[in-house]
């Protein structure tokens, strides 16, 4: 007889490539070699950010240049005797997405002796000496991740029925297995519409506006009942919320739901529950973060609707797309951080940070001749700048009744001289002439009346 290996899936589970389930396939026609009476299996638990398929081969796949995630902890769950009664009615591969989807139905999650391991600096959970038969069977094992290091989010729960043999008929002792490890993450990707290279600090001017992403894996089991209970969900709360603890940016728009390369955003909308630091009730639920927006997948008008479309694109990455504009009350030379966080139930928070971004301005003492301590009021200077060959002139909006201190919403630059701002000094000290809201380069301010 002749057994080979194969990914397993059901329905739509397997389109999605959502769990991880090697089941024997036997054939005629090579002789199988006798079984041993223990088993090992190594976890490799690497760090994936796109919708990689990595197939489960039961070997080791020799996968170099991945980042390792440490402290992760895995169980491992004899479950044979409940896999063996499900295939009273069900063929094994609906049996093992059975029990993907709901392994708490079949196995003591809390079972206190349950071996239990944890990721090492290599990214490896290995078990040994697992029993290859159970009562006389061949056994079942299930492997469940208990503990999930930020900003990752839990694997999907891995079957595996014994025996598993490799292309000649032998059977494997150690077996390798690569849960997939998606990890939540957060990036500025456009300024004004111009590509901008990833870095841990952007300049901005006022009035930019910034295009962010939030990306995500939607859980595999995002549509399935809660474990022994009916007419339960299994989530009822899925959450990304994101904000900025210092004032400096006006939310513009969500501008897209992006999962398996389809905007989703227009059948969700509707649907689900959307507030923005816009909104009134943002001040009473989110008031100590004067800007963000929390999208509730699950706690809109159709919960079910949205149910059943996200467990279409089930256990794929999806990323959430929205843009904001700096505004007049950022304070310059003052770095302001952009913080996320990704909930899948009232347990289950992951926080990422996104880079930090400032924006800078200049400031000016003008004074009495012969009296170097004497500010001297009424003055007016336009800003001028170098850009290639041409010569720039600073246009500032929302400046109207503003005389020495100047908080445009944005800045705009012309050639043409005439129409270039007349920016006033005051009486203060020690200066009494700032423009806030500007990006760092070289510029010169022209005196037009003195």
């Amino acid at each position: 007889m002749n057994a080979t290996i194969k990914k397993i899936g059901h329905g739509l589970l397997a389109a999605l490539m959502l769990m991880s389930v090697l089941l024997p396939l036997l054939g005629a026609g090579r002789t199988v070699h006798a079984a041993e009476s223990q088993v090992a299996f190594t976890l490799h638990k690497i760090e994936q950010t796109a919708d990689e398929q990595i197939q489960n081969t039961a070997h080791d796949l020799g996968l170099t240049g991945r980042t390792p995630v440490v402290g992760a902890k895995f169980k491992v769950f004899n479950v044979t005797d409940a896999f063996y009664q499900l295939l009273e009615t069900h063929d094994k591969e609906t049996a093992a997405a059975m029990m993907s989807q709901n392994l708490g139905n079949y196995a003591n999650l809390q079972d206190p002796n349950a071996p239990e391991i944890t990721t090492g600096q290599d990214g490896l959970a290995v078990f040994n000496q697992l029993p290859a038969k159970t009562g006389g069977r061949h056994s079942v094992y299930a492997f469940s991740e208990t503990w999930t290091p930020q900003p990752y989010q839990k694997a999907a729960d891995m079957i595996v029925s014994l025996p598993v043999r490799d292309k000649n008929g032998n059977d494997l002792t150690n077996i390798h297995l690569y849960p997939k490890d998606s990890v939540v993450t957060k990036h500025l990707d456009a300024i004004s519409g111009g590509a901008i290279a990833a870095k841990d600090l952007h300049d901005v001017a006022v009035g930019d506006v910034l295009t962010y992403n939030i990306q995500f894996q939607i859980p595999h089991d995002i549509g399935a009942m809660a474990d022994n209970q009916s007419g339960v969900f299994k989530y009822n709360q899925f959450e990304v919320l994101d904000y900025m603890t210092k004032a400096g940016l006006t939310f513009k728009e969500l501008t897209a739901v992006t999962v398996d390369g389809q905007n989703i955003l227009n059948d969700l909308t509707g649907k689900i529950a959307l507030m923005t630091s816009n909104d009134a009730a943002w001040q009473t639920a989110h008031g100590n973060y004067p800007f963000g927006f929390k999208l509730d997948f699950l706690g809109g008008s159709d919960a079910n609707a949205v149910r059943n479309l996200l467990t279409k694109y089930a256990g794929k990455r999806v990323t959430v797309g929205y843009t904001g504009i700096v505004n007049e009350k950022m304070v310059p030379d003052q770095k302001i951080g952009n913080t996320a966080v990704v909930s899948f139930d009232p347990d289950t928070k992951i926080t990422v940070n996104g880079p930090e971004i400032q924006t800078g301005g200049m400031k000016f003492f003008k004074y009495e001749t012969g009296s170097d301590d004497k500010s001297l009021a009424g003055a007016k200077f336009i800003i001028q700048r170098q850009t290639g060959n041409a010569t720039e002139y600073a246009v500032l909006e929302g400046v109207t009744g503003m005389t020495g201190a100047y908080a445009p919403s944005k800045i705009t630059w012309t050639t043409t001289k005439a129409d270039a701002t007349e920016l006033t000094t005051n009486a203060g000290k020690p200066f009494n002439l700032s423009i806030q809201g500007m990006l760092p380069g070289t510029y010169t301010l022209i005196e037009t009346d003195a």
